[in-house]
């Protein structure tokens, strides 16, 4: 099998355990980027609300193949790759501020 290639009971374990993960981080972070705008004049809150709106697409993206995933039992990127990419993301941006 290859690293692409999905067990249907990896599908159901995903769909089990990230999609509420998913969809509240997604709810909280479209929340905080609504709010940080509203202060994003301030140097560092407007930094904060660049890192919160990257955030909220990495999840995005999560979000998507995680749908991919329950509809075909595929995904483009391998679920486990993509995650490791946006947590190094999401270090490399908190570092920055």
């Amino acid at each position: 099998m290859s690293l692409m290639e999905t067990k249907e009971e990896d599908v159901e374990v995903f769909s089990r355990v990230l999609r509420p993960l998913v969809t509240v981080l997604e709810t909280d972070l479209i929340s905080l980027v609504r709010n940080s705008a509203k202060w994003a004049k301030r140097s560092l809150l407007h930094r904060l609300n660049f890192v919160l709106t990257k955030s909220l697409a990495s999840v995005k993206s999560i979000s998507t193949n995680l749908n991919d995933l329950e509809e075909t039992g595929e995904s483009k990127v391998s679920l486990s790759s993509l995650i490791s990419f946006n947590k190094s993301n999401q270090l490399a941006m908190v570092r920055d501020l």
